[in-house]
C-alpha cells in the first residue's frame, strides 16, 4: 500500500475549516456564551452570598450571646421570703423604718426573688400604704440609708381621696437588692 501523504494547504482557510467542522465551532461558541453567562449572573451572587454570610455571622453571634443570657435567666428562680436570712432582716428595716414615720403598710406583694450572680439577689416588692405627704417624702429619703439593702423605686403612685384626707394613697414598686454573705 503505498503512503498517501496529504497536501498542506498553503493558505489557511476559515470558511473550509468552519464547513468542516462546524458542529464543534458551534459547541465551543455555544460552551464559551455560556460561561460568560454564567459568570455575569454569578459574580453579583457570589458578592451577596458573601455579604448574607457576615450577617448570618453576625446574627449567630447574637443569638449567641442571647442563648448564654437566656441560660442565666434559667438559673434564676423564684423562691419564698424565708429561703434566706437577709430577706427577713431588709424587710424588718424597711417595715420598721415606715413605722417610725408613722406609715402603715395596707398591703405588701411580693414579686418573685431574683438570684444575680454572686451574692446578689433581688426583692421585688409591691407596698399599698396610707400616708401623708411629710411621712412619704421621709420614708422615700431614708430608703438610701438602709444598711440591709440597697432599695431602688422602680415605681411610685400618688393618689389623693377624699376619705383619707390629708393623707395620700401610695403605691410603690421596689427592688430590695440584698447582699448574703
Amino acid at each position: 500500500m503505498p503512503n498517501r501523504i496529504k497536501s498542506v494547504p498553503s493558505k489557511l482557510d476559515l470558511k473550509t475549516l468552519f464547513a468542516k467542522n462546524r458542529f464543534i465551532f458551534l459547541l465551543a461558541l455555544s460552551v464559551l456564551i455560556f460561561i460568560i453567562s454564567i459568570i455575569y449572573i454569578c459574580v453579583p451572587l457570589l458578592k451577596n452570598l458573601n455579604a448574607v454570610s457576615k450577617l448570618y455571622r453576625r446574627e449567630q453571634l447574637e443569638f449567641d450571646r442571647i442563648q448564654k443570657e437566656a441560660s442565666l435567666l434559667d438559673n434564676v428562680k423564684a423562691k419564698n421570703f424565708t429561703d434566706s436570712e437577709h430577706i427577713p432582716a431588709a424587710l424588718e428595716e424597711l417595715t420598721r423604718k415606715a413605722n417610725e414615720l408613722g406609715i402603715k403598710f395596707d398591703a405588701v406583694k411580693q414579686r418573685g426573688l431574683v438570684f444575680l450572680d454572686g451574692n446578689y439577689k433581688i426583692l421585688p416588692l409591691s407596698i399599698e400604704s396610707t400616708c401623708d405627704f411629710q411621712a412619704l417624702g421621709n420614708f422615700l429619703g431614708n430608703l438610701e440609708n438602709l444598711k440591709e439593702s440597697v432599695t431602688v423605686v422602680d415605681k411610685l403612685e400618688i393618689t389623693r381621696e377624699k376619705e383619707i384626707l390629708p393623707n395620700l394613697k401610695v403605691v410603690l414598686e421596689l427592688g430590695m437588692y440584698i447582699i448574703s454573705y
